[in-house]
């Protein structure tokens, strides 16, 4: 037997089995031969989609740009309003010399120590910084603010003109929308002013629960109260202790070595002693404390163009006769005077 022969292919058998593979390319180029329009419909659309995209990421450039100009600009506003209540220096000088609140609508100005202080309360209770110094200061007489909606003007009686804040009070007129100042005294001893216009039976304090009334000083915000210097009731009664030998010290100056309470210092009273002299360690630095207080409070009392009238005695010594006391220091508990005690009289700078 005989076997078949081997089949040998040919070109056409070739061109059967074996495919050109098309590539990708070439399918485009003949789908852009077959149908021009559409690579101009493609052309456009991702064009379009191009300059929506260019459009939208301008805008949202444009805006972020807009909003960062506003938050840089509201950052700049921010930075100009807001002053740093412990740097002093920089404070405007009608600045609360306790917290550093510096709106001119809620401040007002010591007369007798010439400091400002708001009407914010102080921390602990004990009244607003206002009247706190005031009480310290054994200070009555109170100035606002030029900028102030009432303007600059101390306050005072409409009748007598006492300046005594803590006995003022007002009263509304009956025909007009306008309050009138007086003080205490007046309204219940002078008769003619009950022929007056007013309703003498409204009157009422300016200084109610321990502050001013907020109509005429106001009290701070809580966003200016979160801006001031933070402290306690016991800097306060450390600062105002301060004032009485440096009346120009400031809120730093409480950091200074310098500057130590000596009550902080003074070792605290027993009911029981071991020995003498262990009361006498207690006992003997109060009692120079209170001594002290006791001289510096004599020394710091003083009057201004007072008139002497000179005399002489039967036993030939020189008497003069001299009225001391005038609206501060009329008390004799606050000046302590008896006799016995000294006092200098000079003329001029003498």
């Amino acid at each position: 037997q005989s076997s078949p022969d081997p089949q040998i292919p040919t070109a056409d058998d070739d061109d059967s089995q074996t495919t050109n593979p098309i590539t990708d390319q070439q399918q485009q180029q003949q789908i852009r031969a077959k149908n021009p329009d559409a690579e101009s419909c493609c052309s456009s659309s991702s064009s379009e989609s191009n300059c929506t995209n260019n459009n939208s990421s301008d805008d949202e450039n444009s805006n972020s740009s807009n909003s960062n100009d506003d938050e840089s600009q509201l950052s700049d506003d921010d930075s100009n309003a807001f002053l740093d209540p412990y740097d002093e220096p920089s404070l405007p000088t009608y600045s609360c010399r306790y917290c550093g609140v510096h709106d001119p609508a809620c401040v007002a100005r010591c007369v007798e120590s010439n400091k400002w202080f708001c009407n914010a309360p102080c921390v602990g209770g004990g009244g607003s910084h206002l009247v706190n110094h005031l009480v310290r200061s054994r200070s009555n007489q109170v100035q606002l603010h030029p900028d102030s909606p009432l303007g600059e003007t101390v306050l005072e009686c409409y009748n007598c003109a006492s300046k005594n804040a803590f006995v003022l009070g007002f009263v509304p007129a009956s025909t007009s929308s306008v309050v009138v100042l007086l003080c205490r005294v007046c309204v219940e001893t002078v008769p003619a002013l009950k022929d007056m216009d007013w309703e003498l039976g409204q009157w009422h304090p300016l200084v109610q629960d321990r502050k001013f009334l907020p109509w005429l000083v106001k009290v701070p915000s809580d966003k200016l109260l979160l801006r001031a210097r933070d402290l306690n009731q016991a800097q306060i009664n450390k600062l105002e202790e301060l004032w009485k030998t440096e009346p120009t010290a400031r809120f730093s100056d409480l950091d200074r070595p310098d500057v130590i309470d000596e009550a902080e210092l003074l070792a605290p009273t027993l009911l029981r002693y071991e020995d003498g002299y262990h009361y006498q360690n207690i006992l003997a630095p109060l009692v120079k404390m209170e001594a002290d207080y006791d001289r510096q409070m004599k020394e710091s009392l003083s009057e201004e163009s007072i008139t002497v009238r000179w005399e002489k005695s039967l036993a030939g010594k020189n008497i003069a006769t001299f009225s001391f006391g005038g609206s501060r220091h009329s008390s004799v508990e606050q000046s302590r005077i008896m006799v016995g005690d000294e006092l200098r009289l000079k003329l001029g700078e003498g």
